[in-house]
């Protein structure tokens, strides 16, 4: 007991220390909760970007195919609008040929004589035969 007495100061120095020692042994305890915690975090999150940028690139090729069909279909559409132009033009050459052709045949009279009417179906069938 002498011995505690007369060394009151350094058993209040070394209880001091051993709470100071305690003390950042519980931070120490807590500070590597915190670092696991955040680990798994990090972890869970280098996932989740991962997954969002394979999401991204997959939408993105999903876009690529989508602006090449749409510029495929639009190609397409043009050249079929180009036909119809064609067509139309065509038809309309078409159209005064057959005028042409047509006008040059006269009907014969109903009471043409029977040679008339022979030779109208002659040329009738001849004009129908010509290209």
């Amino acid at each position: 007991m002498n011995f505690l007495l007369n060394n009151k100061f350094w058993l209040v120095v070394v209880g001091g220390l051993l709470g100071v020692l305690l003390g950042l042994w519980l931070v120490n305890l807590k500070l590597n909760n915190e670092i696991k915690s955040l680990k798994e975090q990090n972890s869970q999150l280098s996932l989740n970007l991962v997954s969002k940028e394979a999401n991204l690139q997959i939408s993105n090729a999903n876009l690529n195919e989508c602006e090449s069909r749409i510029t495929l279909t639009n190609t397409k559409l043009k050249a079929i609008s180009l036909d119809n132009d064609m067509l139309k033009k065509q038809a309309q050459k078409l159209q005064v040929k057959l005028e042409r052709k047509y006008e040059r045949i006269q009907t014969p009279a109903h009471n043409a004589k029977c040679e008339s009417k022979l030779k109208f179906y002659e040329n009738l069938f001849k004009e129908l035969g010509d290209e």
